[in-house]
């Protein structure tokens, strides 16, 4: 999966807290995560 820092830009949000969640439902479950940071 590729994805941009979601969560975090316009929504308000801390990558310190959106991360563990990508990690404990995504990559702990053997999927591949690529995350990039949106160019403006």
């Amino acid at each position: 999966m590729h994805m941009p820092r979601i969560g975090c830009g316009l929504a308000g949000g801390r990558w310190a807290r959106v991360e563990p969640l990508v990690e404990e439902r995504l990559v702990r479950q053997g999927i591949p995560v690529t995350v990039y940071d949106h160019g403006e």
